[in-house]
């Protein structure tokens, strides 16, 4: 038994390819997914530059 090479191969990826095309909602998941990161960045950012809790009491609205 050998190992299949990449030249026996290629024609077998192709028809795999061939018989399933790309799934029609693969776009809508890419930029869900890309305004998930975007949106994880801002409250990440937000979070970082929120002040301590043992800030001065002038950040806080209530005192």
């Amino acid at each position: 038994m050998s190992l299949a090479t990449s030249g026996e191969l290629a024609p077998a990826q192709q028809r795999l390819h061939a018989a399933c095309p790309a799934h029609p909602l693969r776009p809508v998941l890419v930029t869900v997914l890309a305004v998930k990161l975007a949106v994880a960045a801002v409250l990440l950012a937000c979070a970082s530059m929120a002040p301590t809790v043992a800030a001065e009491g002038r950040y806080f609205v209530s005192d």
